[in-house]
């Protein structure tokens, strides 16, 4: 653990850095701390990928009696001060990791209670990344300091150029290319990029950004799990996880592909993707901007109608407020309406379908067609209403980036 501390206490080269974070973005990133002399110490990070799931590597899972290792859910705010830290329950390391050889650096920490925030979209084995000229160009998230607490402001993004091939590492630690994804530079570059354990992003066909790498301290900093390859080990762990589909335009013509920016608002099902018609659903959205949030069901056949928005009866807040701040994280049903015995649901048909959640900035222009929906009305045309949500002019504060989230779901009799 001493030699991953000193690592995060190197340089940061600036030339790579993309951007801060803003608040509420990339809320499944956490930091894993440890107790020294009653002092907390930052060692690690990772990326919460269930409830009660945290996927980091085998080095940092190992670097420290279970008992010692709390994750650190980061401020939704910045002016706020409290962060949520959680102790781990239990640890599972892949079977067949090897320290020695730097192969098959993953771990899946188990929370001993539920983390409040957004699930990872974790890179499935027929996701398929997008590349530029240059390239497969990833970005990377990490915290700026190895010991102060994480609030927002101190979450930096750095773009990673990926290698096209061929294996990574050096000597013992030489890993075959289909297990690893390497950065097109030398490890001495990525030293100050990102915690050891911490996520790779890239943007898929679909146009949204899922995690694709976890950064395995036991090969070196400039070299990534592929989490690709390790889906089924994930799933056996964490039954929750969320893994990215192949896209498939010709289904889903009005939302082939929705516009994403490298950390957009967030939409999490809590027990999706596959959902049965009549029950009970749960979702988290988190968005890095403020708004009006609408969230739509999309069938295959492109008709989508509205199953939730602040202005839905039911599920109207008593101090009367539509609008979420920005990195507010939003839950519905909220605990108040659970107890109430409100409830969201799924009425069907059976098949694959889309969420869509949007983020308007202006009632009247953005939501007049809304505010008179209940749950359940069918939206005319999902593809004119939310173009002018993303296009509503002057006032819209830069919204067009930040504006949507899809998830795919499967509906079930």
């Amino acid at each position: 653990m001493d030699r991953m501390i000193a690592a995060r206490a190197a340089g940061r080269p600036t030339s790579q850095i993309v951007m801060e974070a803003q608040p509420g973005e990339w809320p499944s990133l956490v930091s894993l701390l440890v107790s020294r002399d009653g002092v907390a110490t930052r060692f690690c990070a990772g990326t919460v990928i269930d409830v009660r799931a945290v996927l980091t590597s085998a080095e940092c899972a190992l670097a420290s009696r279970v008992g010692d290792i709390r994750v650190e859910l980061p401020a939704r705010r910045h002016d706020e001060a409290s962060r949520d830290e959680i102790p781990i329950a239990s640890v599972a390391v892949h079977p067949d990791f090897d320290a020695a050889r730097g192969t098959n650096d993953l771990a899946v920490l188990i929370l001993a209670r539920d983390a409040a925030t957004i699930r990872q979209r974790l890179a499935g084995p027929e996701t398929r990344p997008v590349s530029g000229r240059g390239g497969l160009v990833a970005v990377t998230a990490g915290f700026a300091s190895p010991i102060a607490g994480p609030a927002m402001s101190d979450r930096p993004t750095w773009r990673v150029p990926l290698r096209e091939s061929g294996a990574c590492g050096t000597g013992p630690q030489r890993v075959p290319a289909d297990r690893v994804l390497c950065a097109a530079f030398e490890p001495s570059e990525a030293a100050g990029m990102g915690e050891p354990g911490g996520p790779l992003f890239a943007e898929t066909g679909t146009g949204e950004w899922v995690q694709i790498g976890v950064r395995s301290p036991a090969t070196g900093s400039a070299v990534y799990v592929a989490i690709a390859g390790y889906a089924g080990w994930v799933r056996s762990i964490a039954a929750g996880a969320n893994f990215a589909r192949p896209d498939d335009p010709a289904v889903f013509p009005v939302w082939s592909r929705p516009a994403a920016p490298v950390a957009s608002l967030s939409l999490d099902v809590v027990d999706g993707p596959r959902l049965k018609i009549g029950t009970g659903l749960r979702i988290r959205l988190l968005s890095p901007r403020g708004g009006i949030p609408i969230l739509l069901l999309q069938e295959a056949k492109g008709k989508a109608t509205l199953i939730w928005s602040p202005f839905v009866r039911a599920f109207r807040q008593r101090n009367g407020r539509e609008r979420v701040s920005a990195g507010q994280l939003v839950e519905i049903p909220t605990a108040e309406q659970a107890e109430r015995g409100t409830r969201l649901t799924i009425t069907g048909p059976a098949g694959p379908a889309r969420l869509v959640a949007v983020i308007a900035d202006n009632l009247d222009q953005d939501t007049r067609d809304i505010a008179g929906l209940q749950a359940g009305d069918a939206i005319g045309d999902p593809t004119r209403l939310i173009d002018r949500m993303l296009n509503a002019g002057k006032g819209f504060h830069g919204l067009q980036s930040h504006a949507v989230a899809v998830v795919d779901i499967e509906i079930v009799e």
